[in-house]
């Protein structure tokens, strides 16, 4: 008698037959599938393969990947759109040498991510580079506080990450 039934990740079918863990290969499947069938039908539940829980170690690195994808993802200072992806922050933190060598001129022009040249004092670079700089520090919190959630078991999901990150 068959008492629980499944179809694994690969296709083929599990089934506990008489106390027996039987694996049904698909060469044999299409028999076995009929057999299921009818066992279904007499009121036998079949379960569909359901994966394991993801591990901390995958968690962590799918955390780590939605913080790098917040990173670079952009920033808004004075309701302009700032690149921050790793080249944009080498650029930003190059006006600030800049600036702090007197080498940039006051104003100068400045591409914002939606594409529009803007005249950019020094002293509003200087904001400007300190909140992405601010953004990036806060994207690295959060990702600190996902995995210390993550490592107390708090968060056991990648939708849970998904959240954190909205």
């Amino acid at each position: 008698m068959i008492e629980s039934a499944k179809f694994t990740e690969s296709g083929t079918i599990e089934a506990v037959i008489d106390g027996v863990k039987y694996f049904v290969p698909d060469d044999m499947a299409n028999r076995h599938r009929q057999m299921l069938a009818e066992w279904e039908a007499e009121g036998g539940v079949i379960h569909p393969y359901a994966p394991p829980p993801p591990t901390k170690q995958e968690l962590s690195g799918y955390a780590a990947q939605k913080r790098y994808e917040k990173e670079v993802g952009g920033t808004i200072w004075n309701d302009w759109p700032v690149h921050t992806d790793r080249e944009s922050q080498s650029k930003i933190i190059a006006e600030r040498l800049a600036i702090e060598a007197g080498e940039r001129a006051d104003p100068d022009g400045w591409k914002f991510a939606d594409g529009v040249f803007r005249m950019v004092s020094n002293a509003d670079f200087m904001a400007l580079a300190s909140a992405v700089r601010e953004h990036v520090r806060d994207c690295f919190a959060l990702e600190a506080a996902v995995l210390a959630q993550i490592e107390a078991g708090t968060i056991t999901e990648y939708s849970q990450i998904d959240a954190a990150f909205e």
